[in-house]
């Protein structure tokens, strides 16, 4: 017997759903764009931070992620990140500047390279299968000369 609240009833709830596509293709770099940036938070640990590129690959154009640590104070201000960490060497390289300030604000738009790997372990770095594997990007680097055939 299916469960049901009293106060909502699941009869009228569709049974089937769609599991999310995680795209994937081969590894290399490809020509990207900047398109979004948000901070995740996590369940045990530390925030993330998603940059959100559109790939081109072949004729298509692939939406992935490029994921860095970040640490926020508690009025939610980004904590300066070490000299070490994804989020000074992306910003440094994409944002180069004599001042210190930065806005992640200004990587969108920003058309770059995008190292491409494919992710084939879980969260606890077991091999995940073949039908679980997704691509990320590892790195975005600035882009210093735009082929032509880039449909941005």
């Amino acid at each position: 017997m299916p469960y049901q609240d009293k106060k909502t009833s699941s009869a009228k709830v569709n049974h089937k759903f769609l599991l999310p596509e995680n795209p994937k293709i081969p590894e290399g770099d490809y020509p990207a764009k900047v398109t979004g940036w948000k901070v995740i938070p996590m369940m045990f640990g530390a925030p993330k931070m998603v940059v959100q590129c559109d790939v081109v690959f072949q004729d298509a154009v692939v939406p992935l992620a490029f994921f860095c640590n970040v640490k926020l104070t508690e009025d939610n201000e980004i904590i300066p990140p070490g000299r070490r960490s994804h989020l000074y060497k992306l910003m440094t390289a994409m944002l180069p500047s004599d001042s210190r300030e930065r806005s992640l604000n200004d990587l969108i738009g920003l058309q770059c390279w995008a190292k491409v790997e494919t992710c084939v372990n879980d969260e606890r770095r077991q091999p995940k299968p073949l039908s679980e594997q997704f691509s990320v990007i590892r790195q975005i680097s600035p882009k210093e000369q735009e082929p032509d055939d880039v449909p941005f």
